[in-house]
């Protein structure tokens, strides 16, 4: 429309991370060329969650639920102005505000499977008989605090043994330990893993230790993907290695996806052993990403970190002193595809600060 030079979504100090219960302000913005006549100018905010699948007759289907929708008709369409409202060319800016109901679930992007919280400006003119709109999306981040979850801060270990054959050859076992200082973490944190492995076997075993975060579905099956990666290495009949890795952890959502009853998280760390002679075995240790860091390690940053932090932060305060960081932050729809394909991680406000503190402090340890 070659009156409108800019129209858009404007939040608040360019902030486009809330919390459930957060206030939403901002201004939509409409720079003309020209004046015109707007017919009806408003602002909603949605969120929602969606899962596309094909049952067992081959038909397309998705399982789909509504956590909120509002709207904010800023200028209204009446009879009595039958030509529109007259707005004004040059920059024409309209406040807004929204409350983010309490209880939403983060937000989260898996290929066609969301749950996605958008704010969507609809402009529509009388004369044109047109309406465009301003798409922005926006990260919601659901609190989980480590501290309210029992035994995920003590070490934990799991073994299995496994006697290996080819055909009708039995071997020695293989036995394959895995050992974690805690089970508890927050993105930006590494995982401290440590891997024994005793080959008694006459067959070379190659390891590896990798990440999972394992998504579960209503009316699906689960689908696993790779949340970090480390060692690749082979243990060679009759000899044993210990392998002490660090996994480090991404912006990812938090385990369980509180508030979504049709999309669950899981995370889990696994050590793939996998003989030359048949099928992998693996050990698999639970885990539990959350927002909110344990109190202890909170003090442990503090005490190793002092020029970094300039307070001594409580675990509820620790993510208020960060600033915020821009790592894979904010979504833009393709042209195309309203609902294409995305790569998504929530953005969250601790975790550049934190990332770059702990590197910084293993580099001065070495």
């Amino acid at each position: 429309m070659k009156e409108i030079r800019e129209f858009l979504i404007e939040l608040e100090n360019n902030k486009d991370v809330y919390f459930p219960g957060d206030i939403v302000a901002g201004n939509l913005v409409l720079e003309l060329w020209s004046p015109m006549q707007v017919e009806e100018l408003k602002l909603t905010l949605s969120g929602e969650a969606k899962i596309p699948y094909w049952n067992t007759t081959d038909s397309f289907r998705s399982s789909y639920e509504r956590y909120f929708k509002q709207s904010v008709v800023i200028l209204e369409s009446v009879e009595e102005i039958k030509d529109g409202h007259d707005v004004q060319e040059g920059v024409n800016k309209y406040p807004f505000t929204f409350e983010l109901p309490p209880n939403l679930p983060t937000s989260f992007e898996n290929s066609n499977v969301y749950v996605r919280y958008l704010s969507e400006a609809t402009l529509v003119t009388h004369i044109h008989d047109r309406w465009i709109c301003s798409n922005k999306v926006i990260t919601v981040i659901s609190h989980l605090d480590l501290n309210e979850i029992d035994n995920i801060d003590g070490p934990c270990e799991k073994q299995i043994v496994k006697n290996l054959c080819c055909l009708c050859c039995t071997t020695g076992p293989v036995t394959g330990i895995l050992r974690l200082d805690r089970t508890g973490y927050i993105p930006g944190e590494s995982i401290n893993v440590n891997v024994e492995i005793m080959n008694m076997s006459r067959y070379t075993c190659n390891i590896e230790v990798i990440g999972i975060q394992t998504l579960s579905y209503t009316k699906m099956t689960d689908t696993a993907k790779l949340f970090c990666r480390s060692v690749h290495r082979e243990v060679h009949p009759g000899d044993s290695d210990m392998v002490s890795e660090e996994l480090f952890i991404q912006p990812n959502p938090p385990s369980g996806l509180t508030g979504c009853r049709i999309i669950s998280i899981d995370y889990h760390v696994q050590v793939m052993v996998k003989p030359v002679c048949c099928l992998p075995f693996y050990i698999k240790q639970r885990i539990v990403i959350g927002t909110f860091p344990l109190q202890s390690m909170v003090e442990k940053y503090t005490m190793e970190y002092p020029d970094a932090l300039s307070t001594t932060p409580t675990a509820k305060e620790f993510q208020l002193n960060f600033q915020e960081s821009e790592y894979e932050g904010r979504i833009q729809f393709p042209s195309n595809d309203r609902f294409g394909q995305l790569t998504f991680r929530p953005k969250y406000p601790y975790f550049e600060c934190l990332k770059n503190t702990v590197q910084l402090c293993k580099g001065s340890l070495r």
